[in-house]
């Protein structure tokens, strides 16, 4: 696509040349006249980073007259005066674990780990320049500090015979008593490690069990004293609590019970307060103060923001709102209130603090105001109506960035997000992310490979790496070829385009890393499965890939005496540029036409140009070139090549998109027409519907341009009937259907061979079917056809064994849908006679694994089934096969006879005479077992054949048809209950036949049709009608005389 300098920029991806190009210059080749100018048009404007998204801070502690915080953008661990506001940092704390740093009462913290046993707790204030250390005695944990961190409470886990045990810790003198007032038995609760709350003075909330009474219970523990208050109200709780200078709060159903300090330690704890959460409060924070709740809003989204932080008195009248958004959760200070980070949106928050006024109520003061982050554009990429904006933000707690990218929607919808398109907060970048020049804060991306954008990474010695995604969780494996500094020149939705300019070679690469062709190095662009390649002067190749490999396909020639070193495609446009000269090539009507240099990008008709102070369009959709028209003041860059950086184009959708001052992009409209629509996804796939790995089918289909509407019908080949359809409204690329393999009625499809084709609106035009998109599906092995032993839905297939050969050799013959029959090149050995079988039924589904089965007589009067073989077709062979007995007493019977389903049950069914001429349904169970038999009626000795012909009407139902001594055929309509109708008559002359076989449908019509042997071994065809009759017969084969035909 586009090149760049090799010996200073080789470690970079290509958005551009580096020489700038500033003379106009043109290439002698013939020109039209200058095409009428469009007129673009902003269309809108993306705002920086993610909208509505607020600064992040972190509450570690909050104490009596401040709090400590991380906020995004600043360094280290910060502490803030509630009154003055005035923020300085805590040098303190540097290196310190926010999970080590604990209240010890007032604004004193204490820093341990709680997780370990020992160790030492160091105590200290926000102004200190050193923490003051006191030793833990081995074995202890500890689990809160208080009592202006005099003293904690440490848990000592059970050793040998000895119990657990609570614990007052001195942690001036190291020493440790028991704590007075718990009942007898009492031990910790559960973990040692059990986070203890405190309320920021001199008491804390302590959960322990009773050996003989095992509940949750909990008490109030005087830091100062070790006396503990059991609190009865609270027996049993094992959900969330919270404990604050107000009192303790625990969560009861969706209410929030409440008990005052007061009440616990008079022993007045029997009425604990209570009050509702709104709806869906499972995830809520909460925290009492006086007689309110201040409850936030569980954080959700990619802005991390609660809907609200709400005031719920306990006194009953409701809840009441008091700031929009929330963006914390609460943390209690030691000073009486109730911090939370909130406000009107994610644009306008900060650092609240609720305390109560002298009337109970409370009083909201802002305490830390978060300024908004200031993104920093990195780049953009632009591909199918998609805009990538990658950003620097501030991290948490450190003046340090990352590398943001955005995903946001342009057209024809800014939504859907979300697959395939990517969330709009498209996760960070590696680290290892390399800038568009060395010293740089830059990135040049390509989009458009694997449905998101690539970027260059740092990769191990001596190779070259490429990262791909959409989103931070779901992005690609590393591309990672051997070769350093490899260039990045271009990419399509399953190729990149990788230069090795210290060996003049370009690489072209697949999805999986694997190289698919590499040759001499040349100015290069990608267009789906093709790559053009300058290969010569005025020449440039296309290369087509594909599972076979690479092929030439097309040569053009652009008039040019030089060599293109830059190379683009969009859509069915072509530009190059070497020497001083730049052109296009249609490449649908073969026009070539001179156009201005510089650095340009290639749109759907039209070329972008950066000049020193703006961006400049011209149109070339009539093959020729207008004059340029400004698109957008832009102050000089100072990269040597800011495309995909600063601006860029997106050569699907028509639009061009630049950076503006404020870190905002605008997108614009070029007026442009867009080019024919067409996609990629066609192909031609098999299926097995409802294996593993395919419930559904839900073919991807990429389109060119962005659409309004889309609409996805599959069609059956054999009948031409629409079998599903699926709509869609706007895509900026993917259609991808569900279909869960029924037919409208709700029936299974068929096996056989489908057509699926998109149709799409667009500027609303409406592209019946859209070239590139259409699928062929092969369903297999699912809902066989009757007699359908191949699993392909196009054809039925007959057994023919010959009687001449001791060995009594057996061939399948099936059709291929070209009405004839087709020996398959398997052979087996079926004897038949004495010692071997009396009858070979060929059968359907016998067992429920969607392929068709045989079913055998031997001279016993045994009846086996032989089970169909995925893998084998119609091979079916004794000893081989799997193998089934489905019973005995069936030597009785003058004939068996395969229908088809005949009680609507969707299994396959037999029917059979017995020697007095009565005639039975036995229905199948899908289970290698028949029912017993159920009588229909007597009088079917009159008939010297009984065939099974499956479903000859098209009503869903087996038949059957008979023919009697006369040579006279009889149809019997399946009725879908087991019986059948009454006979009609079908024609006569059926008496020279020895030989008549349903074979089903061998046309390729999805009819069933029907093949008679006559007396000199020749076989004719009758087609069915689907209205229970034949046409005019059609001789396909000769010499059948010595084969037995089942």
């Amino acid at each position: 696509m586009i090149t760049r300098p090799r010996k200073v920029l080789r470690v970079l991806v290509a958005a551009g040349i580096a020489a700038v190009l500033a003379t106009a210059g043109t290439v002698s080749v013939p020109t039209g006249p200058a095409a009428a100018s469009t007129t673009p048009t902003e269309i809108t404007v993306v705002p920086p980073g993610l909208p509505d998204t607020p600064t992040r801070d972190q509450i570690w502690f909050a104490g009596e007259t401040g709090f400590l915080h991380v906020e995004q953008g600043f360094d280290g661990v910060l502490w803030t005066n509630y009154a003055t506001g005035a923020t300085h940092g805590v040098p303190v704390l540097e290196g310190v674990r926010q999970q080590d740093v604990h209240p010890a009462g007032g604004d004193e913290f204490a820093v341990f780990d709680p997780d370990t046993p020992g160790g030492t707790i160091g105590l200290g204030h926000a102004d200190d320049t050193a923490l003051s250390s006191y030793q833990v005695p081995d074995g202890y944990y500890v689990t809160a500090v208080g009592d202006a961190g005099r003293h904690a409470v440490v848990i000592r886990p059970s050793v040998a015979e000895s119990p657990p045990s609570m614990e007052l810790l001195d942690i001036p003198n190291g020493t440790v008593s028991p704590l007075v007032g718990l009942p007898e038995g009492s031990v910790p609760d559960a973990n040692p490690t059990t986070y203890v709350p405190v309320d920021g003075a001199s008491h804390a909330l302590l959960g322990y069990d009773v050996d003989t009474y095992p509940w949750q219970r909990y008490a109030l523990v005087d830091l100062a004293t070790g006396v503990a208050v059991s609190i009865t109200a609270m027996q049993g709780v094992n959900h969330a609590t919270e404990f604050t200078r107000t009192g303790v709060a625990w969560r009861q159903g969706d209410a929030i019970r409440m008990l005052t300090q007061e009440q616990i330690l008079a022993g007045a704890d029997s009425a604990p307060k209570s009050v509702t959460l709104p709806a869906g409060n499972l995830y809520w924070t909460w925290a009492a103060l006086g007689g309110h709740l201040v409850a936030a809003a569980p954080l959700a989204g990619a802005a991390e923001r609660g809907d609200a932080v709400y005031d719920l008195p306990f006194d009953g009248r409701g809840p009441r709102r008091v700031l929009t958004a929330a963006m914390s959760g609460t943390t209690p200070d030691a000073g009486g209130g109730v911090l939370v980070a909130g406000g009107a949106d994610g644009g306008h928050t900060a650092i609240h603090r609720f305390t109560l006024g002298a009337d109970g109520e409370l009083v909201d003061e802002v305490v830390r105001s978060l300024s908004p982050v200031v993104p920093e554009n990195a780049g953009i990429a632009m591909a199918r109506g998609e805009l990538r904006h990658f950003e620097y933000v501030p991290r948490l707690g450190t003046t340090k960035t990352d590398l943001y990218q955005y995903n946001h929607g342009i057209a024809p919808a800014p939504d859907p997000t979300g697959a395939p398109y990517g969330a709009v907060a498209g996760g960070t970048l590696p680290a290892g992310t390399i800038a568009c020049e060395p010293g740089r804060r830059c990135v040049h991306a390509m989009d458009g490979y694997l449905g998101g954008p690539v970027v260059p990474v740092t990769g191990a010695a001596g190779t070259t790496a490429f990262h791909a995604q959409v989103n931070g969780a779901s992005s690609w494996p590393d591309t990672v070829l051997p070769f350093p500094d490899g260039r990045l020149m271009d990419v399509s939705e399953r190729l990149l385009a990788v230069a090795d300019d210290a060996a003049d070679t370009l690489y072209v690469v697949d999805g999986g890393g694997k190289t698919v062709w590499s040759g001499a190095l040349g100015g290069t662009a990608l267009w789906h499965d093709t790559f053009w390649e300058a290969t010569g002067p005025g020449t440039i190749t296309a290369r087509t890939v594909s599972y076979r490999g690479t092929s030439v396909t097309r040569t053009i020639s652009t008039g040019s005496d030089c060599t293109a070193d830059e190379v683009q495609v969009a859509q069915h446009w072509l530009y190059w540029s070497c020497g001083g000269t730049a052109g296009v090539y249609d490449l649908t009507t073969d026009a070539a036409f001179s156009v201005p240099t510089g650095k340009a990008l290639l749109g759907d008709g039209y070329l972008v140009f950066r000049d020193a102070d703006s961006l400049d369009f011209v149109d070339v959709h009539q093959d020729s070139a207008a004059p340029k028209q400004r698109l957008a003041s832009m102050p000089a860059s100072t990269l040597a090549d800011d495309r995909g950086v600063d601006w860029a184009v997106d050569r699907f959708s028509g639009t061009v998109g630049y950076v503006a001052a404020d870190d905002s992009v605008h997108v614009l409209s070029t007026g442009v027409p867009g080019s024919p629509l067409v996609g990629t996804g066609a192909g031609e796939y098999s299926y097995q519907p409802g294996s593993e790995g395919q419930p559904s089918w839900g073919h991807e289909v990429d389109l060119d341009r962005p659409v309004d509407s889309w609409r996805v019908t599959v069609v059956r080949a054999a009948t031409g009937q629409t079998v599903f359809t699926q709509t869609g409204g706007p895509t900026r690329r993917r259609v991808q259907p569900d279909w869960d393999w029924k037919l409208p009625d709700g029936s299974p499809a068929p096996d056989g061979t489908y057509y699926s084709h998109v149709s799409a609106t667009i500027d609303g035009t409406t592209v019946s079917d859209v070239p590139g998109t259409s699928e062929t599906l092969h369903l297999r092995c699912t809902t066989p056809l009757y007699r359908d032993y191949e699993c392909d839905g196009i054809g039925g297939s007959v057994l023919a064994i010959d009687k001449t050969d001791p060995s009594f050799t057996a061939s399948w013959w099936s059709g291929h849908g070209d009405g004839k029959l087709h020996k398959n090149l398997s052979e087996a050995y079926w004897p038949l006679g004495k010692g071997g079988y009396s009858m070979i039924i060929p059968f359907g589904d016998l067992d429920g694994d969607g392929l068709n089965d045989l079913l055998v007589r031997n001279n016993s009067g045994d009846v086996g089934g032989y089970l169909g073989d995925v893998d084998e077709g119609n091979y079916f062979a004794r000893g081989v096969s799997k193998h089934v007995t489905i019973g005995s007493g069936y030597g009785g019977f003058t004939a068996i006879v395969s229908t088809g389903d005949l009680n609507d049950d969707g299994v396959d069914d037999l029917v059979v005479r017995n020697s007095a001429g009565v005639l039975y349904f036995k229905a199948g169970t899908g289970k290698s077992q028949f029912k017993p038999g159920v009588r229909f009626t007597a009088g079917w000795n009159k008939y010297v054949k009984l065939i099974g012909v499956g479903d000859v009407d098209g009503d869903g139902c087996g038949d059957l048809m008979a023919v009697d001594g006369d040579g006279v055929m009889w149809f019997y309509r399946g009725t879908k209950d087991g019986r059948f109708a009454t006979k009609v008559r079908v024609g006569a002359g059926w008496a020279k036949y020895n030989a008549v076989i349903g074979i089903g449908d061998i046309t390729g019509d999805a009819v069933p049709d029907l093949i008679a042997r006559d007396s000199a071994g020749t076989i004719w065809r009758y087609d069915g009608t689907g209205h229970a009759t034949w046409s005019t017969k059609t001789q396909i084969t000769t010499g059948w005389s010595n084969y037995a035909m089942f």
